[in-house]
């Protein structure tokens, strides 16, 4: 009985960790777009060539918003996090699965 509560409370704080971090995905996201906003206020005119290169290079990149994928096909939001928890078309069986998987 001892073991079932020490996986059950394992469970618990994982899942509680990857809300609280699936929470605050969408600020790593928008704060991704004022990355390309911060460089081009800045005075990189001014500069050296070297500097104003890099400066593009930012900015360009700096556009493309920027996300935290899964195995490179997923992205990982709160629906997401939802869906493996158990509100998905399977019901707690992913919760379960992924879990009994990882722990046992």
């Amino acid at each position: 009985m001892s073991w079932i509560l020490k996986r059950l409370k394992r469970i618990l704080r994982f899942s509680i960790n990857m809300f609280f971090k699936v929470l605050k995905l969408p600020a790593f996201s928008i704060s991704s777009n004022g990355v390309a906003d911060g460089v081009y206020n800045s005075a990189w005119y001014k500069a050296s060539p070297k500097f104003r290169k890099m400066a593009l290079m930012i900015m360009t990149r700096a556009q493309r918003e920027q996300k935290i994928r899964a195995w490179k096909f997923a992205d990982i939001n709160l629906n997401t996090f939802y869906w493996v928890v158990g509100h998905g078309p399977d019901g707690t069986w992913n919760f379960r699965e992924t879990f009994y998987g990882m722990f046992c």
